[in-house]
């Protein structure tokens, strides 16, 4: 089965540490793409949480980046925008 998987940050801390271990449990049995915004941290996330998730185990996709610069470089924080953004991202696939 193929699932695609949203995550802001897939960092050390916060919510990416549930995130990382579903990814970890999904890896073997199905074909997972990983939609971001930021940068996947597999080292920093791996030693954090104590997964062991490889490059290989799953397709990392980021946000394109006109949309990425848009949100990024407001002058107010627009997390509700950016949240639509990766979920209009997420329908295009």
């Amino acid at each position: 089965m193929r699932l695609l998987f949203m995550q802001p940050l897939l960092a050390p801390g916060g919510s990416a540490g549930v995130a990382a271990w579903m990814l970890q449990a999904l890896r073997e049995e199905h074909e997972i793409t990983l939609l971001t915004w930021w940068t996947v941290d597999l080292d920093g996330v791996n030693r954090f949480w104590g997964t062991s998730l490889r490059a290989s185990d799953f397709r990392a996709v980021r946000v394109p980046a006109r949309w990425r610069w848009l949100v990024d470089y407001a002058p107010m924080p627009l997390a509700m925008l950016r949240s639509a953004i990766m979920m209009r991202t997420a329908g295009a696939r």
